[in-house]
């Protein structure tokens, strides 16, 4: 620029330059010198007037890592920095990060602010997990909201065995007492067998 001319707000100026320039979308300048990336959190799109401060911020469900453009990112990558609508599995708790579900907890929406609570009759041993279709309880054992792991005989997962004299199909969140006339004589029945005759 030549000398004595002011750079406008909003633009860069780099000596020796003869224009003004814009800052690419993503990138703003609170300098006359140069651009620098959209904070984390917020976005900034490309304006004829230039960005001299972000355009506004990320909207809910979404991750703007750095460098977002707009409110509602899908899944880009500027400069190393991730911009993503949040996945299955994950959740943003308004702090701008993609987290993991955690363990015991699950999500199969896209946008999520928060992770479910693992269903009654079913368990959640990972993180991140999107679907809880392939985790039913394991027949023999009974799953409440609380169930973590698979029970499948590990001697400290013992509490949700079903007990003599009850049983527990696969999927189910309690033990069922035998039916009159039947029997269970072990623990970790899906069944319950006849009594004999006499």
């Amino acid at each position: 620029m030549s000398a004595g001319t002011a750079c406008e707000s909003g633009y860069i100026c780099p000596e020796g330059s003869i224009n003004p320039e814009l800052c690419p979308a993503g990138y703003m300048t609170d300098t006359t010198s140069a651009c620098k990336v959209c904070e984390a959190g917020s976005y900034c799109k490309p304006e004829a007037s230039g960005n001299a401060a972000v355009t506004g911020a990320c909207d809910s469900g979404y991750v703007c890592g750095g460098g977002a453009q707009i409110p509602m990112p899908h899944d880009e990558e500027e400069e190393g920095y991730v911009n993503a609508r949040i996945a299955p599995g994950y959740y943003n708790d308004g702090s701008n990060v993609m987290a993991e579900c955690a363990v015991g907890t699950w999500t199969d929406s896209y946008y999520s602010q928060t992770c479910k609570e693992c269903y009654h009759g079913h368990y959640c041993p990972n993180t991140g997990m999107s679907s809880i279709n392939l985790y039913t309880c394991t027949a023999g054992y009974a799953c409440t909201a609380d169930s973590l792991t698979v029970a499948t005989g590990d001697t400290d997962l013992t509490i949700n065995v079903c007990k003599r004299g009850y049983y527990c199909p696969a999927g189910t969140t309690r033990q069922l007492v035998c039916d009159d006339g039947t029997y269970t004589d072990s623990e970790g029945q899906s069944l319950c067998s006849s009594c004999p005759s006499g």
